[in-house]
């Protein structure tokens, strides 16, 4: 089936498109995805992602690589 994020999750600067996945210590790492389809305020993700990845759904602007991210479970 499709992968579909929230628009908020998705990073995009300049030529690159991207989310902030979470680790299993609560670190931000960037990740390069490819996106599909805008469905209204979710986007397919092509490639990138996989289902059950953890990811930043709000990030902040500042947000940085290796960042400790808090996470609600």
């Amino acid at each position: 089936g499709m992968l579909l994020i929230p628009d908020t999750a998705v990073i995009r600067r300049g030529q690159l498109t991207g989310v902030f996945l979470v680790d299993s210590d609560s670190r931000a790492s960037f990740r390069l995805i490819r996106e599909g389809k805008h469905l209204g305020a979710r986007v397919e993700v092509l490639s990138g992602i996989r289902e059950g990845d953890r990811y930043v759904i709000d990030p902040p602007p500042a947000l940085v690589d290796g960042a400790k991210v808090e996470v609600s479970s």
